[in-house]
């Protein structure tokens, strides 16, 4: 987790949070080779922050905003925690935001 802050040249450091617990970390050895799915929930909850998911749920990832930038230092993250995680395929929303940002991510 880290909150959004003002760093000292007057830029802002944007609030992420990422979730990802033993055994979804389990899973995404086992299951996330393949076939990933990045799912947004697109505000369905009272609060304005996007939440996304890897499915089955393996991770959970919040960010301030729907960028790419924010979408990609969160995949990294996971990417961090699980060195061997490298899918073939991903299935996403069409979101050009979420594209560019898995192909980044993963090349």
């Amino acid at each position: 987790y880290r909150p959004s802050q003002e760093e000292e040249d007057g830029s802002v450091l944007k609030m992420l949070l990422c979730l990802q617990t033993p055994w979804q970390k389990r899973l995404m050895l086992l299951y996330g080779q393949h076939m990933c799915l990045l799912d947004e929930t697109y505000r369905a909850g009272r609060n304005s922050l996007p939440l996304y998911f890897l499915y089955a749920p393996v991770g959970v990832f919040v960010t301030q905003t729907e960028t790419k930038e924010d979408i990609a230092e969160a995949l990294k993250v996971f990417q961090k925690w699980n060195s061997d995680w490298n899918p073939s395929h991903f299935m996403v929303d069409f979101c050009e935001a979420e594209i560019s940002a898995l192909e980044e991510v993963f090349k």
